[in-house]
């Protein structure tokens, strides 16, 4: 049995967990999690941390279990992390202990474009394919 012909699908692994590790932590109930002494904006770290890492696992994903190129999946991934920021935010005013709010939606736009800065990285130094 090829192990290395399953990568292609186990790297979708990471990304997919990772998705629904996000709606879980978005949807529960978290007042009595966070402690009183932070400030109201020290959610929007926390928001960045986990939509770029969102965006890196997907283009991981799209570089190793894909044949996309390099610049689509950088486009692709932070297009999916910031429209599933969008969407999450969304779901979260239908939930009566959540709220939405547009700045955590920019939050979670600015933490899925982390994703440009590994593109750089992985064009200006690593190569690990062609483009």
């Amino acid at each position: 049995m090829n192990v290395r012909a399953f990568i292609p699908y186990a790297v979708w692994s990471l990304p997919a967990g990772w998705t629904v590790l996000i709606f879980l932590l978005l949807t529960r109930k978290v007042h009595r999690y966070v402690p009183g002494w932070l400030p109201p904006w020290a959610d929007k770290p926390a928001h960045m941390l986990l939509f770029g890492s969102l965006a890196i696992f997907t283009y991981v994903a799209f570089r190793h279990g894909s044949s996309l190129k390099m610049m689509r999946a950088t486009a692709f991934s932070f297009l999916y992390a910031a429209s599933y920021g969008a969407v999450m935010e969304w779901y979260q005013y239908y939930i009566p202990w959540r709220s939405a709010d547009w700045a955590d939606v920019i939050a979670n736009t600015v933490g899925a474009a982390v994703v440009f800065v590994v593109y750089f990285f992985d064009e200006a130094f690593l190569r690990t394919r062609p483009a």
